[in-house]
């Protein structure tokens, strides 16, 4: 719009032409009417127009997000080796340490502020995979744990999610699987295969006499917990020792493996044939290395 002193210059100069003409187009392009007794300017932008105005803003920029953390806890160099290619191939992953044993795990897992621990569930071919996921449960609370296995997935998958892991994924499955579990857990959400979602949806209703049993000393069902499957009544100690057994290891082995006394682990193994129904520990163990057979697993 012209300044006030300009605009009524111009007007007093066109309103002879504008009277006649009814329109009158001046020399910087403003339109002027008579209407009536009014004279109306459709102005043209003055050349200050955009004096003191706010420059506009630049296009917002997007930063790109830092890549999730991802520790890695597995007893074999041969398979951190791999996970840690697997993690860092992709630019929404980066390895943030690796651990063999759980106590190296605990040790380094504060210092190394991982978003996700990725860790198998069975470490030295036992069950501490187990005891250490419920320790970062209760050190880390907000800390997600995946969890693989070559074992079959009915054998430790509920144990693993019932101790505080988010996920639970096969050792064998495709990359791009493991991937996705990673991202999904890393979401908030629990990662498990179709045949485990059926079997929790399946024992839900179970939950409740569950309950009223005797539980395990280590997080199994306890004395007189029925369940459809036999393994599922050993406690986690008792399944340790027998996943042992199926790979040919000894009392003695046993002992030095699980840093226990041999009559400990004899113990166990009475437990074992009462819980199992076998005879003596010629047939646990024929008993142990046929489900090995069948179920698959590690090697030693």
């Amino acid at each position: 719009m012209p300044e006030a002193g300009a605009y009524r210059e111009r007007k007093a100069l066109l309103f002879p032409e504008i009277r006649r003409m009814g329109k009158k187009v001046d020399a910087e392009g403003s339109e002027w009417y008579h209407v009536g007794s009014r004279y109306r300017c459709r102005c043209a932008p003055s050349k200050n127009a955009g004096a003191g105005r706010r420059p506009p803003l630049p296009p917002q920029v997007t930063m790109p997000r830092s890549p999730r953390r991802v520790f890695i806890v597995d007893d074999h160099p041969v398979v951190r080796r791999g996970f840690r290619q697997l993690v860092d191939e992709p630019d929404d992953l980066t390895v943030a340490g690796e651990a063999e044993t759980p106590a190296e795990a605990l040790d380094r897992i504060g210092e190394a502020g991982p978003d996700l621990v990725l860790m198998d569930v069975t470490l030295n071919g036992g069950a501490r995979g187990l005891d250490l996921i419920r320790r970062l449960r209760d050190t880390y609370p907000n800390l997600p744990v995946l969890t693989v296995s070559m074992y079959d997935e009915t054998l430790y998958a509920t144990r693993a999610l019932a101790a505080g892991a988010r996920g639970y994924v096969m050792k064998r499955v495709p990359d791009e699987v493991l991937l996705d579990a990673m991202r999904q857990v890393l979401a908030g959400r629990t990662y498990v295969s179709d045949a485990i979602r059926e079997r929790l949806a399946d024992e839900a209703p179970k939950a409740d006499s569950l309950r009223t049993e005797v539980p395990g000393e280590d997080g199994g069902p306890g004395e007189d917990g029925e369940t459809a499957r036999p393994l599922d009544r050993l406690t986690d100690r008792e399944l340790e020792i027998f996943l042992l057994v199926s790979r040919g290891f000894a009392p003695r082995h046993i002992a030095e493996r699980l840093h226990v006394s041999v009559k400990t682990v004899e113990s166990h193994r009475r437990n074992l044939r009462r819980k199992l129904e076998l005879e003596n520990s010629a047939e646990l163990t024929r008993y142990a290395v046929a489900w090995r057979v069948e179920h698959g697993g590690e090697e030693p």
